[in-house]
């Protein structure tokens, strides 16, 4: 009898679990990266429409909703329904800023918690990282841009920028913490986690995006405001130094506004020339590139202290990325006697692995709460229910230990960038990929910068022109 009813609360509290509005079984024993398979695989071969229709539903209530909604916004995005993705972003941005603005620990957040410690940590809000903040506020200022609301998209960027920010003042001091909730030596850690290095390349965290603020600028100078434009080409030129068309902006806007003494620094730094092109209009080619690569669960074996003061491994399953180095192929542009080269100016996936690697010791430590407390409920198990309880407890702990791999998995790869001056009039650029030739048709006047944005997914390419 005492079998029966001890076994009777396990399948209740599995129950109760699934039954949440904010919890599903799916979430509880898949993971996100399965989810989303289908809608990638459709959006890899450029089927928009039909990932549109195979992306995940959540309610309101739902953990994932938030990130439901951006996944629903890019898509929007990607079909040109900049409406629809301008409210899907303004869905999830009220609940982003819910969770930035919360002083204390709500009490759904509480139950969360708690139901994580017999769970994982899919059962968690998804709390979304600065790096895509960042760019929720990026996409956001093209939609603007798309409708024709300048203003609107400049408040955008400035939001991005601020996010960018705030980032810089807070994450130091929220991985302090996030270490000292653990006992773990973190390179001890780092040396059983598989390593991401390569991915990661050389940026220094994961939230500053070059590419963000050179959006900025450029919306900036379009508009006829360039110190505005010169201070966020500078901040987007200290994290991508290596981009040309960046140190060509900078050196000059620095001519143009008088300021020699940055002027000469740059120039020297750069052993380069200012392109300028009197009474020409500004073109900038604005590149997405391939899908930001999914997160994977790996296993592996931390050693903890029981209550008796001794070690044993314990397996966990966390979330990581595979180690591999996406070279972001350069685009081939001409247009007249021009030739052009696209460059880099943020892979978003080595923004992401770096961004998982520094939240790594927070999961960590929640890992290790959730381990004491999943061992204790298998003992009480055990204690209650004899061999079978045991192997019910068990069963269950091994099954709910799934890492949490959520994250945006319809932003492009990478951004790149190619920058020319024109004369007023008709023109037409023609895109090289893969041997064949995508020409581009638009117009110039004296008055108003171009932005030709490209979208390049699997073999193909979709190019829209706006004019600012």
């Amino acid at each position: 009898m005492r079998l029966v009813f001890h076994a009777s609360i396990i399948t209740c509290a599995l129950v109760f679990l699934s039954a949440c509005s904010s919890i599903t079984s799916g979430q509880l024993f898949s993971n996100y990266t399965e989810q989303l398979t289908p809608a990638r695989n459709a959006l890899q071969s450029a089927n928009i429409q039909q990932a549109a229709s195979l992306l995940p539903t959540h309610s309101v209530n739902n953990v994932s909703n938030t990130l439901g909604q951006l996944e629903n916004a890019r898509v929007s995005q990607l079909s040109e329904n900049y409406t629809d993705s301008k409210v899907a972003f303004e869905n999830a941005l009220h609940q982003i800023d819910k969770q930035n603005f919360a002083a204390n620990i709500e009490i759904s957040e509480g139950l969360q918690t708690t139901a994580s410690f017999l769970t994982n940590d899919n059962v968690r809000d998804y709390r979304v990282p600065y790096f895509e903040q960042t760019m929720v506020h990026t996409l956001q200022s093209l939609n603007y841009v798309a409708l024709k609301n300048i203003e609107g998209a400049l408040v955008e960027v400035r939001r991005a920028n601020l996010v960018q920010q705030q980032a810089l003042k807070k994450n130091q001091n929220e991985l302090e913490k996030a270490a000292a909730k653990t006992s773990l030596d973190l390179n001890d850690l780092y040396s059983r986690y598989p390593t991401m290095d390569d991915m990661i390349g050389s940026v220094k965290n994961g939230f500053q995006n070059a590419f963000t603020f050179y959006l900025s600028g450029f919306l900036y100078e379009a508009t006829g405001e360039y110190n505005a434009a010169y201070i966020d080409y500078k901040r987007a030129i200290d994290i991508y130094p290596e981009n040309t068309y960046l140190q060509q902006d900078i050196l000059r806007l620095a001519k143009y506004l008088g300021f020699s003494d940055e002027y000469d620094y740059f120039k020297a730094r750069f052993n380069a020339e200012p392109l300028t092109k009197n009474n020409q209009v500004p073109v900038l080619v604005l590149i997405e590139q391939g899908l930001i690569p999914e997160k994977k669960e790996a296993r592996i074996d931390l050693p903890i202290f029981t209550s008796r003061d001794d070690i044993r491994f314990y397996s966990v399953a966390l979330p990581s990325y595979v180690n591999n180095h996406e070279y972001a192929a350069p685009v081939s542009i001409n247009i007249g006697e021009q030739t052009l080269q696209s460059e880099t100016i943020v892979k978003l996936s080595a923004l992401a692995a770096k961004d998982l690697k520094e939240r790594m010791p927070g999961i960590v430590a929640r890992q290790i709460t959730r381990l004491i407390a999943k061992e204790q409920f298998r003992k009480s198990a055990a204690r209650n229910g004899g061999d079978v309880g045991n192997i019910i407890a068990t069963l269950y702990n091994l099954a709910s230990e799934r890492a949490d791999t959520r994250s945006w998995l319809t932003l492009a790869n990478n951004y790149q960038i190619a920058k020319t001056y024109l004369t007023s009039g008709e023109h037409t650029l023609s895109i090289n990929l893969n041997g064949i030739t995508h020409p581009v048709s638009f117009s110039t006047d004296g008055n108003k910068s171009v932005l030709i944005k490209v979208v390049n997914l699997g073999s193909t390419l979709n190019t829209t022109v706006y004019t600012i």
